[in-house]
This record gives structure tokens, C-alpha cells and sequence, in this order.
């Protein structure tokens, strides 16, 4: 059997290899083998400033649809998604900034390499199964997941306990990527309807200005993309003979530039607008799922350490308390940290 090796990371303008639940379990135990850390002095580096990258570039877009959407322009349904739901992403954000203070970060084992190098490891899990899920979570995926993870380099407990918070960051960069799509898509349907309009005008006043007209549009096409271009070739379908220069003249351009007909990337353009809104839909309810997991329970179903100390051959461990068993934990982690030995 080939040796199971982690994809590689997905350029922004592609859609990720979507994986079953049994690929994503073997993609997380193929990552904990093939994982490599920093030197424990190391840094590594800050993920923080990339949250709050993310929530200034989420916060611009929310602004930028709302205002589409009080102009009573049309928006499509992954927008109307977004609109719905951007409280639950600020309390997201929030949760984020409080629950990662700067010493716990400091302390998580960090990539040496790699699609995310510098970032905890943990991250680096929790994003690769995020992309290749399209942001939709499963508890008892991520308690598996972390369990094969973890038969290539076992997961200290503080990084179990960090994982949620990795999650929440990757669903938030996941939605970064997403809002820059549904704006840039948005402001490229505007401007086709602009030019719907002028060619409109333009072949109603006649044959030299309908060929200004065309001429603007020769300029600007390359800057307005496949769903610009669809939703002009839509708006010009069947409004006189007039414009039937300018039809085949899209046509052709599309077919030369994107390497398809108009018939076939009006499909297309139709699936990425459901797919748009199945991976903004998926985001959220991830959240929400974030939020109804026990994390207690993810951290003892899932820690090495926990299973060894449940090994007391009195019993004592197994039979106590939460707080007396994480108690138990935490003495590990300290001990393991001023030994400089492995937690396990």
C-alpha cells in the first residue's frame, strides 16, 4: 500500500478536494507522521495578527453587503447567509481573542515547514480538515482525527485544549476567503449590469455608438471575470438583433479566455453560487457546533496522558473527579515541561 502523504495546500481561487469522513481520519493520521516541529526555544510565529487581519477584512465586507443589501440591489443567497448570521461570527471573534492569550500560544509546538510553517501544529490540523471538509464539522470526525493524529506524534493536552480554538480561527479565515469572493463577485455582476444598460442605450441610438459601447466593454472584460461576464451575457440575451454583434462577441471571448462555452459556464456560474452558500452555511452551523461540544470530555476521550494515568491499577485516577483528574493532568504538564521530557 502507497505511502498516505497530506495534500497539498489548495490555491485560493480552487475549491479543495472535498474528503468523506474515513479520508479525513486517515488525512490527520498521515499529517501526524508527517509533521515537523520547531526547536522548543522557538517562536514560531503569531497567529493572533492574523485573526485580526481576518475580523477587519470580515467586518469590511459585512459593511460593503449590508450596503448592497439597503439598496434593495439582489444578492445572492450565500450574502443573504453572511448578512444573517455576522453576530455569530463578532461573538466568534471575541471568543477567540479572549481564550488565546499570549502564554498559552507561547507554549504550543510550532511547523517547522510545510503550508503553514511557524503555526501550531494543532492549527495545522485543524485547518487541513477544515479545507478538505468545506468548513463542515463532525464531533465524532475531530475525536477520531485526533486520536490517528496522534499515533505519528502524540498531542500534548494543552493543545487539545487549544484545538477548539484553532477551529474557530480556521472557520474564520475560511470565511475570510469566502467574503472576498461574494464582494469581488458582487461588484463584478454591478459592473455588468452598468454595461447591460450602456449597450442597451448604445444600440438603440445605433450602429456607431452601440461600437464605443463594445469597445468599453472589449476594454474592461478581462477585469470583470466569468461571473461578470455570464451575468452580462444573461442581460443581453434576447434584446434585439441589434446586440447580436456583441452576444457572439462574448461568446468567443470567454471560450478563448476561460476555455468554455457561455451555456457551460452559466452552469457553472449557478453551482458556485450554491456552492458559495452550502460552505457559508457550513461555516456557521460549525460555529454553532463549537459551541455544544464538551470539550471536557474531547480532551480525556482524546489525551494519551489521560489514558495512561487511567491505567492506576487501583482505580484511583479513573474513579475521580473532573477536576481532580485534570488536576492530575496538569501535574503532568508541569513536571514534563521543567524535566524537559515528553508529557506521555
Amino acid at each position: 500500500m502507497p505511502e498516505s502523504r497530506p495534500p497539498a495546500a489548495t490555491p485560493e481561487n480552487q475549491r479543495p478536494e472535498l474528503l468523506s469522513r474515513e479520508e479525513l481520519v486517515e488525512l490527520a493520521r498521515a499529517l501526524g507522521s508527517a509533521h515537523r516541529l520547531l526547536p522548543e526555544k522557538s517562536r514560531g510565529r503569531a497567529l493572533l495578527p492574523r485573526v485580526a487581519r481576518g475580523a477587519r477584512e470580515l467586518e469590511s465586507a459585512f459593511r460593503d453587503l449590508t450596503a448592497v443589501a439597503e439598496r434593495r440591489e439582489p444578492i445572492t443567497p450565500a450574502v443573504e447567509w453572511f448578512l444573517d448570521n455576522f453576530h455569530i461570527v463578532e461573538d466568534q471573534i471575541s471568543r477567540i481573542r479572549k481564550h488565546l492569550p499570549s502564554t498559552f500560544y507561547g507554549e504550543l509546538p510550532k511547523l517547522d515547514g510545510g503550508d503553514l510553517p511557524g503555526l501550531p501544529r494543532v492549527y495545522g490540523l485543524a485547518y487541513s480538515l477544515l479545507e478538505h471538509s468545506d468548513g463542515s464539522l463532525d464531533e465524532t470526525c475531530l475525536i477520531e482525527a485526533a486520536r490517528v493524529y496522534q499515533l505519528g506524534s502524540a498531542l500534548r493536552i494543552g493543545e487539545l485544549w487549544a484545538f477548539p480554538i484553532m477551529l474557530r480561527i480556521g472557520l474564520l479565515e475560511n470565511l475570510c476567503r469566502l467574503s472576498r469572493s461574494l464582494v469581488s463577485q458582487h461588484r463584478s455582476r454591478i459592473q455588468a449590469d452598468l454595461f447591460a444598460d450602456e449597450l442597451a442605450r448604445a444600440g438603440e441610438l445605433g450602429p456607431r455608438e452601440l461600437a464605443v459601447a463594445q469597445g468599453n466593454l472589449a476594454q474592461a472584460a478581462e477585469k470583470m471575470g466569468l461571473a461578470g461576464l455570464v451575468r452580462l451575457f444573461e442581460r443581453l440575451r434576447g434584446r434585439g438583433h441589434r446586440l447580436a454583434p456583441t452576444l457572439e462577441w462574448l461568446t468567443h471571448h470567454v471560450e478563448a479566455t476561460f476555455g468554455t462555452s457561455v451555456d457551460d459556464a452559466i452552469r457553472r456560474e449557478s453551482h458556485n453560487l450554491a456552492s458559495d452558500q452550502i460552505s457559508v452555511s457550513n461555516s456557521i452551523s460549525s460555529f454553532r457546533l463549537l459551541d455544544r461540544i464538551d470539550w471536557r470530555r474531547f480532551v480525556e476521550e482524546t489525551s494519551q496522558v489521560e489514558a495512561i494515568l487511567c491505567g492506576d491499577p487501583a482505580g484511583i485516577h479513573a474513579g475521580s473527579d473532573f477536576a481532580t483528574r485534570d488536576a492530575a493532568r496538569h501535574a503532568v504538564e508541569v513536571i514534563a515541561r521543567r524535566a524537559k521530557k515528553s508529557e506521555n
